[in-house]
């Protein structure tokens, strides 16, 4: 359709957001987590269900990339 190599678009997207596609995604999908956890975080969230309502299924490892990315544990996060 856009006469472009897949390639092409993979360089083009990553000079445009500095980070690969799949980067992209996956830190959206943690924003989004994040502000779930947030909004709900009197009401004591469940952070696996929430997780897992974003295709986060390995827990230590989304913990791992939600502190990388926001610089502190979601489950600190819930609990402030």
């Amino acid at each position: 359709m856009t006469n472009v190599s897949e390639r092409s678009l993979l360089y083009a997207f990553k000079e445009k957001y500095k980070v690969s596609p799949s980067q992209f995604i996956k830190a959206s999908r943690l924003n989004k987590v994040k502000n779930e956890l947030f909004a709900l975080k009197d009401k004591k969230p469940s952070i696996a269900n929430i997780a897992g309502k974003y295709q986060f299924w390995h827990m230590g490892q989304f913990a791992k990339d939600f502190k990388e990315q926001f610089g502190i544990l979601p489950s600190k996060m819930v609990n402030k």
